[in-house]
């Protein structure tokens, strides 16, 4: 192994034994190689910030991913000593599942996630009890699962710079994320979310909530994004109420490739929303379902957005249904695959 970035592929694990002056770590890899070792010419704190960062450093240099992680603490108003979980919560379970040798001990978020999720919506629905004292409950439960759903959720972990460090045994992509890669992101965010809670109380989320999830949203905004969450009930009930007939999504094609010509992991669906022959807009995503949801979620937006404002609450729209049960796709009028 001459390669750097090869060799720390198949690392399984580091065991430092450190002095004042130097320390020596070593490096077990039963695929690779019996045992060899390496000669670090630092304290043991550099020791141990080698260790953690060259084992745990998904893209990038390891004084990168070092600097990004200390980056968002600060952001957050901590020290990274003072969140010594939150390494975990970058974990995901698919790479603790590509390092199955015993010698090693990684812990993936799963558990924080799972207690992160309850605190989210406690305070998030707390958050909405006390700002909104006028807001229907129906309201309340729709904007809350709207503001704690995986895309809000993964948007904010892009908006806080956390792609990046997150460890996972696959790419870490923003660009047109599947429902999985919304889950993944949305996983880290609960579960930093849960290493607040745990390290620091329940004063550091309700700061967190107030100053990242909930602090640009006023009741009307708030009510515009519970709209947008019901997209296909809202442009129904506005093209009904201008007396136009329903609107029909269509496949407009699949993306093979990217931009350099290479060939995506999975194609992307390309579908449109239309008013009788007229193309309202567009959306893009890994699955066909969430393709023509942001196709009808951008015509609300940039044909319909004065209509949106004044439009009802999908659940006070007369014969309110689930988004599920309405069927907007026209499967005769492929234009092209």
């Amino acid at each position: 192994m001459n390669s750097l970035p090869r060799f720390c592929a198949h690392l399984r694990s580091f065991i430092p034994v450190a002095s004042t002056k130097y320390a020596r770590i070593r490096l077990l890899d039963a695929r690779v190689f019996s045992s060899a070792e390496l000669h670090v010419k630092e304290g043991i704190d550099s020791c141990n910030n080698l260790e953690r960062d060259l084992a745990t450093a998904p893209t990038g240099s390891v004084v990168s991913y070092d600097d990004k992680i200390s980056k968002f603490t600060r952001r957050i108003g901590y020290r990274l000593e003072e969140l010594p979980s939150l390494l975990t919560a970058f974990t995901t379970k698919s790479f603790v599942d590509s390092f199955p040798s015993p010698e090693t001990n990684f812990q993936y978020n799963g558990r924080l996630s799972f207690l992160g999720r309850s605190v989210v919506l406690l305070f998030v629905q707390e958050h909405l009890f006390t700002t909104y004292p006028e807001l229907p409950g129906d309201v309340m439960s729709d904007a809350s699962a709207a503001l704690t759903s995986d895309e809000t959720l993964g948007a904010l972990c892009e908006r806080l710079d956390l792609v990046d460090v997150i460890r996972a045994s696959v790419k870490i992509s923003v660009d047109n994320p599947s429902q999985s890669m919304f889950g993944i992101l949305s996983d880290v965010m609960l579960a930093v979310v849960s290493v607040l809670y745990y390290d620091q109380g329940a004063s550091a989320v309700r700061k967190f909530i107030d100053e990242f999830v909930v602090s640009e949203f006023d009741q009307e905004k708030l009510e515009e994004v519970v709209k947008l969450d019901h997209p296909k009930q809202t442009l129904c009930h506005i093209l009904k109420g201008q007396g136009n007939p329903l609107p029909i999504t269509r496949l407009l094609r699949k993306v093979y490739k990217n931009e350099d010509g290479s060939r995506k992991r999975a194609p992307v669906y390309v579908a449109g929303v239309y008013l009788m022959h007229r193309l309202l807009a567009e959306g893009a995503a890994t699955s066909l379902v969430r393709a023509e949801r942001g196709a009808v979620q951008n015509a609300l937006a940039h044909c319909f957005a004065k209509d949106l404002k004044k439009a009802p609450l999908p659940s006070r729209q007369e014969n309110y249904v689930g988004e599920d049960k309405i069927k907007l796709f026209n499967t005769d009028s492929v234009a092209q695959t």
